[in-house]
């Protein structure tokens, strides 16, 4: 929940639970929801820090367009993954999307599939049960997890590094640690592999 509509609550009191007044407060939160990855992240239970709030605002201009590329490099453990490869992309999938049939595709990838599809995991989790909140609804006949869709919003693929994604075409790539560890950077075959991938 946003922070604004988390004050309005607490000033009103007991009258936040009159059903209209609830319901105007759900309202809000939508709004603010589909409208802020900020607000967004506190209705999943983060509370974004003034380091993700400078993070969080690239993200929003990158959904905009404004941003064509952005690359983030952050020290291990200061929640990158978590709000670049997991809230963003079930986040991103209720913005408009600048491909006009089909809504976004989004390909997310990291050091290995496994680690993708663990990822793919929590994306999916997280737009499930933000579906109502977001607007939008997860199609539960996509049981894999390397390829999943929202009803008339987007698709969501995952691949790790090195796997067959040529002509696999995408409206956002998010590439998430794509060496595996110090030997793999030290080495520099491997890095010549990632980049040529």
């Amino acid at each position: 929940m946003s922070s604004s509509v988390h004050e309005l609550r607490k000033e009103l009191g007991s009258y936040a639970t009159d059903p209209l007044i609830a319901d105007n407060l759900e309202l809000l939160e939508r709004n603010e929801a589909r409208r802020s990855l900020a607000a967004y992240s506190r209705s999943r239970g983060y509370e974004p820090a003034r380091h993700h709030l400078i993070l969080i605002d690239a993200l929003e201009r990158v959904a905009s367009g404004e941003i064509r590329r952005l690359m983030v490099f952050m020290p291990p453990g200061s929640a990158k993954s978590t709000y670049v490869s997991q809230l963003f992309p079930a986040w991103l999938l209720a913005q408009p999307s600048p491909n006009t049939v089909g809504g976004w595709d989004i390909l997310a990838t990291s050091n290995t599939t496994t680690l993708a599809e663990e990822f793919s995991i929590k994306v999916r989790r997280h737009a499930r049960e933000s579906a109502a909140l977001l607007g939008y609804e997860v199609d539960e006949d996509a049981s894999k997890m390397e390829r999943w869709e929202v009803k008339g919003r987007g698709v969501y693929r995952c691949a790790g590094a090195g796997s067959a994604i040529a002509g696999q075409r995408a409206d956002c790539t998010i590439v998430d640690d794509p060496i595996r560890g110090s030997e793999q950077a030290d080495s520099e075959s491997q890095r010549g592999k990632i980049k040529s991938w």
